[in-house]
């Protein structure tokens, strides 16, 4: 039996799904601090999602009862690290690595900022540069978190199990490369999906880019690593070759960061900024999606890829950093993306070539259909499974 760990997010139920269709026994635990609490995304109808106490000790007792033979770790928060310092070395540990849980830890994380949004998180915290600095030292770092009261250091938990992950799962091989650039350690490498172009648009799969789209997206989530500020000044000199920017604050917790944007999207871009603060179901986002001709994802790591994926499969024209390791994944696909740095000054807003979207879209459909999601899970199976 394969255990899995398992965030309430929006792409969860979706992964569940898939492992179940593999056949074979799949367990699925989700950690709450409450488990009597109604999950937000998960649904815990179906049998194989168990809610179980984020408590060390009761985490231990449900692990020992399911005697299982491998674990998947769906991302790697550190209440997951937590846990795994009480996995006997025999089980095989899987990360299926979603893209916060590898770029948000240090050294790597520092990297993540183009320059207006670094300028937020200084603001922010006048102390920000000192802490990155010791957080980049070892020895500083034990002492930082020594000395102040009431503070734990939640990622030196994650740190300390990254020798003890057997597998490295993700379809994106360029991250497994940043891992081993930044870490010492070298777990195989196995490459799958985990959604298929289905799943990232609900199922409305004729859907493609209107005809009269005049709108742009602009990120994903209410995070820093989103870069909005830069972005947003990005396409600010473009603004005649579009109708509206939508940028998603809905999703994400970044203290601060909403006020910051929504002040700086409504100084650059006057009544076109429009910014969704509140999560729309999936059926009303691909609509939405289907207004946008283009979208700009100004990430320095891989992050927003359901989006990504679903736009090139509707045939938007997508800009992407070179700074993204999913930039060149992409173009190793032989799928046309375009670069913000180089690209948007050049290209700008117009509508993608029509021949270009049908290509992008085969190659989308190709390599995220439901049969190359499946192929990729049962070789990870198997794998653990011996």
């Amino acid at each position: 039996m394969i255990l899995h760990f398992l965030p309430d997010s929006l792409i969860s139920n979706d992964l569940v799904e898939n492992f179940l269709r593999l056949g074979g026994k799949h367990t699925f635990l989700v950690f709450s601090r409450q488990p009597t609490t109604p999950l937000l995304h998960l649904h815990t109808s179906v049998l194989h999602i168990q809610v179980v106490e984020a408590d060390l000790e009761e985490a231990k007792r449900v692990i020992a009862q399911f005697s299982p033979k491998a674990i998947i770790l769906h991302s790697l928060p550190s209440k997951f690290a937590q846990i795994l310092a009480t996995i006997p070395a025999s089980v095989p540990l899987c990360w299926m690595v979603w893209g916060y849980d590898l770029y948000e830890l240090y050294p790597i994380k520092p990297r993540l900022y183009a320059p207006y949004t670094r300028q937020f998180l200084v603001k922010r915290d006048r102390l920000y540069p000192i802490r990155e600095f010791l957080k980049r030292n070892p020895v500083l770092r034990r002492v930082f978190y020594r000395i102040l009261p009431n503070r734990h250091d939640k990622e030196l938990s994650i740190l300390k199990v990254l020798p003890r992950i057997n597998y490295f799962c993700t379809y994106i091989r360029e991250d497994y490369n940043v891992f081993t650039s930044f870490f010492p350690y070298r777990p195989v490498y196995v490459e799958s999906a985990f959604s298929s172009v289905d799943q990232y648009l609900a199922g409305c799969m004729d859907s493609i880019v209107l005809e009269s789209a005049t709108n742009v997206l602009i990120g994903n989530s209410n995070s820093a690593t989103s870069n909005y500020p830069d972005a947003i000044r990005k396409v600010t000199p473009h603004k005649n070759q579009f109708d509206k920017v939508f940028v998603i604050l809905s999703y994400g917790e970044e203290v601060g960061y909403t006020e910051e944007v929504l002040e700086c999207g409504k100084k650059h871009l006057g009544s076109q900024f429009h910014p969704l603060l509140t999560v729309l179901d999936r059926n009303t986002y691909i609509e939405l999606l289907q207004g946008c001709h283009t979208g700009i994802f100004y990430h320095y790591r891989q992050q927003a890829m359901g989006n990504i994926i679903a736009m090139l499969y509707l045939g938007c024209r997508v800009y992407l950093s070179e700074e993204n390791p999913a930039f060149h994944y992409f173009t190793r696909q032989n799928i046309t993306v375009f670069s913000i740095e180089k690209d948007l000054d050049l290209t700008g807003f117009s509508r993608l070539n029509p021949q270009v979207a049908l290509e992008n879209r085969q190659k989308i459909m190709s390599l995220f259909s439901k049969e190359k999601v499946d192929s990729g899970l049962r070789n990870l199976v198997n794998a653990l499974l011996g």
